[in-house]
């Protein structure tokens, strides 16, 4: 989830302008030459402008934001937690009394097999 904003980030400072093609069949204008020029410049001046923004540096500094809003909610979620006490969602207490007894099965020679025989009977009314 941290590395979507750097991958972003990478991507368009990686990213270069688009140039435009010069490759006309009619007559070129005066006019038009000053059309593509400014079309360039724009497109120069934003390209600049991008990777001005996006550099490691801020990058870097997204980067501990993000880290600090992350504690920020990670502290804030540990410390309500505390303070709600008791819920009653919260494991109850197991008497010492109460055993849970499953089906008993030796697995090994037929000499032990009769360890089996009234193993549960044994355990659960103990």
């Amino acid at each position: 989830v941290l590395g979507l904003p750097f991958v972003l980030a990478t991507a368009f400072v990686r990213e270069e302008a688009v140039p435009l093609r010069a490759a006309r069949e009619v007559p070129r204008t005066a006019e038009a030459d000053a059309e593509e020029d400014e079309a360039r410049t724009a497109a120069r001046r934003e390209a600049a402008e991008r990777r001005r923004l996006l550099t490691w540096r801020t990058a870097g500094l997204a980067f501990v934001g993000a880290c600090a809003v992350w504690g920020v909610v990670a502290a804030g979620w540990f410390g309500l937690q505390g303070l709600r006490g008791d819920d009653e969602d919260a494991a109850p207490t197991v008497s010492s009394a109460r055993v849970a007894v499953l089906p008993f099965s030796v697995r090994g020679s037929e000499e032990l097999a009769y360890l089996s025989e009234g193993m549960v009977d044994l355990l659960s009314t103990a």
